[in-house]
């Protein structure tokens, strides 16, 4: 049971099932918008983050967090970041707005959301990052003013979201 709000993700990473939301504690344990469980107990990662969570993946090792916070730990990075190593490290300075999904794509962690840039480099509302450097995507036709969902799909990177009239499917 969470105190607080909602759980709005959950995956499955290292054996472990790591639950993101707009919560503040989880059966008791203090655990500010995500926790873990690894099948015997919840634990807290660092803290937390003093936001909502709204993705969550895990690649490698690592375990990435997006949403709408400030540097989670000691970071600087707002609205996203890595938990390694029992440890919150920041992806530069951040997004700056919402982190709204994550894919894996072309081996690289595909990001996006109501944001323009990631660490001062302009994206659009998607980018990819690989070991510590982001390229941004270009939209191609059309534009989204937020991107609400990713999945690699047949080869391609897929993208829905928010468009001036309606909504909107992309694949690049």
């Amino acid at each position: 049971s969470g105190n607080g709000g909602p759980v709005k993700v959950a995956i499955s990473h290292d054996d472990k099932l790591v639950v993101g939301g707009t919560f503040s504690t989880i059966s008791g344990i203090h655990a500010a918008n995500i926790a873990m469980w690894d099948d015997v107990a919840w634990s807290e990662l660092g803290g937390g983050v003093n936001g909502p969570v709204n993705c969550v993946m895990g690649v490698g090792s690592a375990v990435f967090v997006g949403g709408r916070f400030d540097g989670p730990g000691s970071t600087a990075s707002k609205n996203i970041a890595r938990w390694e190593n029992n440890a919150w490290e920041g992806l530069g300075i951040g997004a700056d707005g919402t982190v709204n999904a994550f894919a894996l794509f072309d081996g690289k962690l595909a990001v996006a959301g109501d944001f323009s840039s990631i660490d001062g480099v302009s994206t659009g509302q998607v980018a990819l990052y690989d070991v510590n450097q982001i390229a941004p995507i270009p939209l191609g036709v059309g534009s989204l003013s937020k991107v609400n969902a990713l999945a690699s799909w047949s080869n391609y990177l897929v993208a829905g979201g928010t468009a001036s009239v309606g909504g909107r499917v992309y694949r690049w």
